[in-house]
């Protein structure tokens, strides 16, 4: 079972503790798409909704270089699946699968390339307006994480931390990686304070 809005069990709203708390490395963005769905005349009427079933597929994704900057296009598809009893004589429930496009966009930071994208649906609301007609109102959080290689310059000055330190306290590279001196201390505390 789902969460319940507008007396409609909604299945596929993401839990709160499955949500990102903090992204290191990458962006998260929040929107909302309303829309208005249209059932195949091939279905029967609909006279109320018992429950609709939400997935969203990510199917591609691709880099466009704009004058302002750099934006990542996500393709893919949403399903949704309604189950609802239909306005016939003997009120039967009946199933109707749909497949819809999805697609966004991100802005990226200058430098980031796209490593992976999640998409999660942090809320649905429904409401029947006619007998083939029903408003969809979705929320979706988009978590986009970069690749790691793109952090070239951030390793390099971890690199030159490191070298300062090692100088600032007076240890060769040498005796570092030497095998033989595992055991003996690396700076002689006496000869440094005296």
């Amino acid at each position: 079972m789902g969460i319940i809005r507008n007396h409609i069990d909604v299945v596929g709203i993401t839990p709160e503790d499955q949500l990102p708390k903090k992204i290191q490395n990458g962006q998260v963005i929040e929107y909302s798409e309303v829309e208005n769905i249209f059932i195949p005349r091939s279905n029967s009427n609909i006279k109320s909704i018992y429950q609709i079933v939400l997935d969203v597929k990510v199917t591609a994704k691709r880099n466009v270089n704009i004058p302002i900057g750099n934006i990542v296009i996500i393709d893919g598809f949403k399903k949704i699946k309604i189950i609802y009893c239909d306005k016939g004589r003997y009120q039967k429930a009946n199933v109707l699968d749909l497949k819809l496009p999805y697609n966004t966009f991100v802005e990226m930071p200058e430098g980031k390339e796209v490593a992976s994208v999640y998409i999660k649906i942090i809320d649905a609301y429904f409401d029947l307006i006619e007998g083939r007609k029903l408003y969809s109102h979705i929320v979706y959080l988009v978590e986009v994480n970069y690749k790691t290689d793109s952090f070239i310059e951030d390793n390099y000055e971890k690199e030159k931390l490191n070298e300062d330190i090692i100088k600032e306290v007076g240890i060769c590279d040498e005796r570092i990686n030497n095998n033989q001196d595992k055991f003996k201390p690396l700076v002689n505390i006496d000869a440094e304070f005296l």
